[in-house]
């Protein structure tokens, strides 16, 4: 499964503070993880792992996708 990060739907500054939340980051580090996100990909074999992480970034303001490779 792969999950893909194609943009940011809500304010910036609201995402990296759940982003540093969710990822326990500090302020630059979480700006950077927010500025470098958007088209990046991860890959899982497990659905749940992918599912989670699907979740987690759509919970915190980010435009995800998740698809099964075929």
């Amino acid at each position: 499964y792969k999950v893909s990060v194609e943009g940011i739907t809500a304010n910036k500054i609201e995402v990296i503070k759940s982003v540093r939340q969710l990822k326990g980051l500090g302020l630059k580090e979480s700006k950077d993880f927010v500025d470098t996100i958007v088209g990046k990909e991860e890959i899982f074999e497990d659905f749940d792992q992918a599912n989670e992480l699907y979740n987690s970034y759509s919970q915190v303001g980010l435009k995800v996708t998740l698809t099964e490779i075929v």
